[in-house]
């Protein structure tokens, strides 16, 4: 009886030790994707980008056309949506943001 006992404290023991370990994993993993940005997708992660050809900004992918970037400017690259990138530019007056087509998108020399 008292071996029985013992055997079910230890397997209860090992269960909690099991537990513990898996919390810690699934708390590391949690912290580690969320400082890298990968528990949300769609994270709107910023970085500068320049253009390799005019080209305009749309409202929308097939939407209508809200300014135009000259050639060799930078702009901001807010998300990826092949075949388009969501972009924010200066325009020297406000600032647009919309899309235009991603295969444009060149880093900055």
């Amino acid at each position: 009886m008292k071996k029985h006992i013992l055997s079910i404290l230890l397997r209860g023991l090992i269960s909690l030790i099991i537990l513990g370990a898996l919390s810690l994993l699934s708390l590391s993993a949690f912290w580690v994707g969320k400082l890298e940005g990968a528990l949300n997708p769609a994270s709107n992660a910023e970085k500068i980008m320049c253009v390799s050809r005019e080209v305009d900004i749309r409202q929308s992918p097939t939407g209508y056309v809200i300014g135009t970037v000259p050639a060799g400017s930078s702009l901001w690259f807010v998300k990826l949506d092949l075949p388009f990138a969501y972009v924010a530019y200066y325009d020297g007056s406000a600032w647009l943001e919309g899309t235009v087509t991603a295969s444009i998108l060149e880093l900055c020399k």
